[in-house]
């Protein structure tokens, strides 16, 4: 399937009257619980002993769910929560599984359960995260998507894959043959912006699976300015700018494990930065839900 097939089918969603472009607040929940490795990692990284101090204490700085709900409900925004189920067992031989297979959570574990549904019930979104391995294994996938609807009680409509894994337009077939209704891995990896400037949601099949870009992502912001706040807060600004000029939809990743004053202040105050300025330059927050049910989109 070629490019042109793939991505032709845009859609430009109408703005409500009064806003000045739509944006979409999403959390891809990696970690729920901070550990050893967690606090060791980010003191040598960052060279604050803030990240050690709770290491022998019962406070867990990863658990923000609250916080992040009462903080975005200050400005009416609602957003998604992409869960994660991973299952790789740790491999001796390869380094890196340790990091993906250590700290994960269960997501039937009842802590967990609890806070799932009331995520959903407070009219938050609910997706999947993925696995590592399961953007190419329809069956993993599949009972990765089952395990989280039973937690739930109902369908999930929407998915992003861990670690951005996509194979183009393999992924994305998978996922719309297991029911999910869109994907937001679609990402430029590694900095912020526009992958291949397509600036609008589309749908690759020319049905109605929906691809939505992810435009900015905490982590790469930050590295992208050098870890200089001012700078950060220009770069979102310039993007908000975009956004509302080209219509295009301000979709935003950004982890919940960031989202605490505490452990990371400067990531915490770029979040609430950019809520802030985005409900001043009219932004209009929405979750996939709006753009897969509304009838008010341009088709291209």
């Amino acid at each position: 399937m070629t490019d042109e097939v793939l991505f032709k089918n845009y859609i430009i969603p109408e703005i409500p009257r009064g806003k000045n472009f739509l944006i979409w607040l999403s959390h891809d929940v990696d970690r729920v619980q901070k550990t050893i490795f967690h606090s060791i990692y980010y003191f040598f990284k960052e060279r604050k002993f803030s990240h050690l101090q709770d290491i022998f204490s019962k406070n867990n700085p990863y658990w923000n769910f609250d916080r992040i709900m009462a903080l975005e409900g200050q400005y009416n925004a609602k957003s998604t929560f992409f869960f994660l189920n991973e299952t790789m067992k740790a491999d001796i031989l390869q380094p890196k599984s340790y990091i993906l297979a250590k700290g994960r959570y269960d997501i039937t574990s009842p802590k967990i359960k609890q806070i799932i549904k009331a995520i959903d019930k407070n009219g938050w979104e609910v997706g999947l995260h993925g696995s590592y391995q399961s953007f190419l294994d329809k069956e993993l996938l599949t009972r990765e998507k089952r395990t989280l609807e039973e937690v739930i009680g109902h369908e999930i409509g929407g998915i992003r894959q861990h670690y951005w894994n996509n194979v183009i337009p393999k992924t994305w077939a998978i996922q719309r043959s297991i029911g999910l209704k869109y994907d937001a891995t679609f990402a430029t990896k590694d900095d912020i912006g526009f992958r291949e400037n397509i600036y609008y949601p589309f749908r690759p099949f020319d049905d109605d699976f929906l691809v939505i870009p992810t435009v900015i992502m905490e982590y790469y912001l930050f590295n992208k300015a050098d870890g200089n706040v001012d700078v950060a807060k220009k770069m979102i600004n310039d993007l908000i700018d975009f956004c509302k000029n080209k219509r295009a939809v301000f979709s935003v990743l950004w982890h919940p494990h960031f989202i605490n004053p505490k452990e990371f202040p400067d990531l915490y105050n770029l979040y609430e930065y950019l809520l802030k300025r985005a409900s001043e330059e009219g932004g209009y927050f929405i979750t996939p839900k709006n753009l897969l049910s509304s009838e008010r989109v341009k088709w291209k």
